[in-house]
C-alpha cells in the first residue's frame, strides 16, 4: 500500500512538472512575439536589409500588408536607430533614423527617417499599419 502511495505522489508530482514546464514555455514563447513598438520597427528594417519580403510583411497588419509591394528594394538602411514618439495601450508611432539615403531608382531622395504607426490588438503583436514621411 505504502509503495502504491509513493508512485502515485511520484506521479502526480512527474506530470505537474511537466505541465508547469509547458505553461512557462508557452508564455516564453508569446512574450518573445510581444515586442515593443520601436523593437517591432527595427525587426522590420532588419528585415528589409535582408531583403526579405516574407519576413517584412509579418510586422505588418494584414490588410496593410500591400504597402510592402515595391518595384525594387531600397539600399540598406544604416546606423537605425527608433524611438517611441508616443506610445497607448493599442497605438503607437515611432520615429526611426538612418544615414541619409539619396536613391531615386528605389523612390527615396534625401531621405534620413520614417515615422511608422503601429497597432495591437492585446495580447498580439505590434504591427504596422503605415509608414513614411509625413
Amino acid at each position: 500500500m505504502r509503495r502504491t502511495f509513493v508512485l502515485v505522489t511520484l506521479i502526480v508530482a512527474l506530470v505537474g512538472a511537466s505541465l508547469l514546464i509547458v505553461a512557462m514555455n508557452d508564455q516564453s514563447k508569446s512574450s518573445e512575439s510581444v515586442h515593443t513598438p520601436s523593437q517591432t520597427a527595427e525587426a522590420w528594417f532588419a528585415a528589409l536589409n535582408a531583403h526579405d519580403l516574407t519576413a517584412a510583411q509579418h510586422y505588418f497588419a494584414r490588410s496593410d500588408e500591400k504597402q510592402m509591394e515595391w518595384s525594387s528594394w531600397p539600399p540598406r538602411f544604416t546606423h537605425l536607430k527608433c524611438s517611441s514618439v508616443w506610445h497607448l495601450r493599442q497605438s503607437a508611432e515611432v520615429r526611426c533614423t538612418f544615414d541619409t539615403i539619396d536613391d531615386p531608382a528605389s523612390g527615396m531622395s534625401h531621405t534620413n527617417y520614417w515615422s511608422i504607426d503601429l497597432a495591437r490588438s492585446t495580447p498580439g503583436p505590434w504591427l504596422i499599419t503605415s509608414y513614411g514621411q509625413p
